[in-house]
């Protein structure tokens, strides 16, 4: 399958989505939250590296400094839940297929990701 992003199912009464995405390999994902929504991550083939941060500067800062806190993988069969506004990044060293599971759709939501280099925020 080509990479991308594929709605599975949308639970209209508790508005949860399911979502897969085939991850192109050699691909580094920047930190990011899912603002106010919960999401769940699984593997279903291949891996995934995970990177959890946290801010330590104030939130009213336009630069954003942040410290890696875990860094692990998530292996086929593996999940982990981040809560809402847990910064966290994706790596995908090769092709990987990805279940996400999230408690609505996040693009109606403010989110952001930090920029890998200078830290400014960037709305998502």
């Amino acid at each position: 399958m080509p990479p991308g992003r594929r709605l599975v199912h949308h639970d209209l009464e508790t508005d949860v989505y399911v979502l897969a995405h085939i991850q192109e390999g050699q691909k580094v994902g920047k930190p990011h939250s899912h603002g106010a929504s919960w999401a769940v991550y699984g593997n279903a083939k291949a891996y995934t590296d995970m990177t959890e941060w946290r801010r330590t500067n104030p939130q009213g800062e336009e630069h954003a400094v942040l410290e890696a806190t875990s860094k692990y993988r998530l292996a086929p069969g593996q999940t982990r839940a981040y809560g809402p506004g847990v910064i966290h990044s994706t790596a995908h060293p090769e092709k990987a297929w990805v279940i996400r599971v999230t408690g609505t759709d996040l693009d109606r939501l403010p989110r952001y990701r930090f920029g890998n280099k200078d830290g400014i925020l960037e709305r998502a």
